[in-house]
């Protein structure tokens, strides 16, 4: 699947996010603060796991179209809601669901 962000894994080194699937090198993704330490380190955690949510993220739906489609049509209007509130949190609006 081609993304348009920087393919992960990513990690934390410092302050910095990096990813270490760019070849030629780690660039830097983000950097991350916090009013201190242990804020910081867990905001950066948050930060490398978003490339693995967003693969969850369409695998989920994906799974949950596919339940729809068997299911009773009284769930239907559940999937358009559930890629509805996603979309309101997404850039690419379900590219990559199925």
């Amino acid at each position: 699947m081609k993304t348009k962000h920087t393919q992960g894994p990513w990690q934390i080194m410092g302050e910095s996010i990096v990813s270490d699937g760019w070849v030629g090198g780690m660039p830097e993704i983000a950097r991350v603060g916090g009013a201190n330490d242990e804020q910081l380190r867990a905001n950066a955690e948050l930060i490398v796991q978003a490339p693995t949510l967003l693969s969850q993220r369409d695998a989920l739906l994906t799974a949950a179209k596919r339940f729809f489609e068997v299911a009773d049509v009284q769930y239907a209007d559940n999937f358009h809601d559930l890629k509805a509130a996603i979309n309101l949190c997404s850039n690419d609006k379900m590219e990559n669901v199925k």
